[in-house]
């Protein structure tokens, strides 16, 4: 069996390090984040191309998580100097951070990635068959866009 892909379902993604504004962090090359603690998401190396995976390699000060809220919190606590992760999902996560940490402080975000779309890979094709004729169901009944907006 190979593998398939779904269309894309989020187009594009845009993927970001985001920092404090007042950190004064200087990012315009992705080669950059060799001088500071960064966090990213879980296989951001695999998945954003040989110059993060040469510093994922390279930079003991890099780290991968599965949940991105510990590492926004941990930019605001100035425990990490760069979290890189999806612009949606951190900028919601600085929008709801509680407990008393003021997600108004200023943010940079540094565009080094191009957008991306996302696709789901399923192990067979008839996975991927059975996934796209539902998205296709949700996306001509509407909920589609409800799902996206929320998101």
């Amino acid at each position: 069996m190979s593998a398939a892909q779904s269309p894309p379902l989020i187009s594009p993604i845009t993927i970001s390090p985001f920092s404090l504004a007042k950190t004064g962090v200087q990012l315009a090359t992705i080669q950059d984040l060799r001088h500071y603690r960064v966090i990213a998401f879980q296989k951001a190396h695999l998945a954003l191309g040989p110059d993060l995976q040469a510093i994922a390699a390279n930079n003991p000060d890099y780290r991968e998580e599965a949940s991105l809220l510990p590492a926004v919190r941990a930019l605001f606590f100035e425990r990490t100097d760069v979290v890189v992760g999806d612009r949606r999902i951190i900028r919601h996560f600085i929008d709801d951070l509680g407990d008393g940490i003021d997600g108004k402080l200023g943010t940079v975000e540094h565009l080094l990635f191009p957008p991306v779309d996302f696709s789901a890979t399923f192990r067979a094709p008839h996975f991927a068959a059975d996934f796209n004729e539902g998205l296709k169901d949700l996306k001509a009944s509407g909920a589609y866009a409800v799902l996206l907006k929320k998101y």
